[in-house]
């Protein structure tokens, strides 16, 4: 029986930031060891909450935070149509 490993980072794939590749570089060595989980924030307001990537099981959150700059960001698409 494999043992449980969690990864708690802002952004994973498949829109990581260095973080996130950094993560993703090091689950790549120890998924076949461990059963890899991530939790991280939604990129947008369309992805998956929770998806299996590659073996790995992702949850995807969307905090306040995020949900006002992704809003910000459509208002300034808005703008410019």
């Amino acid at each position: 029986m494999k043992k449980h490993m969690v990864f708690i980072v802002n952004d994973y794939l498949p829109k990581p930031t260095a973080n996130g590749v950094c993560v993703s570089n090091v689950v790549e060595v120890l998924k076949n060891k461990y059963n890899i989980t991530i939790l991280c924030q939604m990129t947008d307001c369309n992805q998956i909450q929770i998806e299996t990537i590659q073996e790995v099981t992702i949850f995807r959150c969307l905090t306040a935070e995020r949900q006002e700059r992704i809003n910000s960001k459509n208002k300034v698409r808005l703008k410019y149509i």
